[in-house]
């Protein structure tokens, strides 16, 4: 949509998103994001799969992978429980109000909604059967034919990670930094 810009950061390191933007080199993979789920305690007290899904109200962003898995997974059996919201941390709001019994979407976006929490909610990585993709590497992304920035940005992430302040970034915003699974995508 448009032309791209100069510099990117947080791009899903994808070799088929790459293939389909040809003005963009995507690389430099720096952080893992994990599909999770944040479940109310004492609504959800065991997170043994799908099963519980099918009791419960489910908050996701709308538009993302777990909207098109809570809506399509197991033939639509989930479809009545799902709340739809802008974003995640309008769902963790939701969620804290006692609106939904838990939240499905990404690791880091729920994290950081959640910062300073009560015991009472538990973050668990899913698995879902059918889901497509549970975790993805993401990166840098510039305009394609630039390839002395492209070689500046990975020198400085990487430098970034080996000091342990790509680590403390993440922590200072209330998340969890994950390595990358660095495939060949990535490099």
């Amino acid at each position: 949509r448009g032309a791209p810009a100069d510099f990117m950061i947080h791009v899903p390191v994808d070799k088929a998103l790459q293939r389909q933007n040809a003005d963009v080199e995507i690389f430099s993979a720096y952080h893992n994001e994990q599909i999770a789920v944040i479940r109310n305690l004492e609504r959800i007290p065991v997170f043994a799969g799908l099963d519980a899904f099918t009791r419960s109200r489910i908050g996701v962003e709308i538009g993302t992978l777990a909207d098109e898995y809570m809506l399509g997974a197991l033939g639509g059996r989930f479809r009545n429980g799902v709340a739809h919201f802008r974003t995640i941390a309008e769902s963790v709001d939701a969620l804290r109000r006692g609106e939904v019994d838990a939240v499905l979407g990404s690791r880091s976006q729920i994290e950081a909604a959640m910062s300073g929490s009560s015991p009472q909610f538990e973050l668990t990585p899913f698995t879902g059967v059918g889901l497509s993709v549970h975790d993805w590497d993401l990166g840098l992304a510039i305009k394609s034919g630039e390839p002395a920035l492209a070689t500046a940005l990975t020198e400085a992430m990487r430098a970034l990670e080996s000091e342990g302040a790509l680590k403390q970034i993440f922590r200072n915003h209330g998340t969890t930094w994950f390595p990358p699974r660095r495939s060949a995508a990535a490099q």
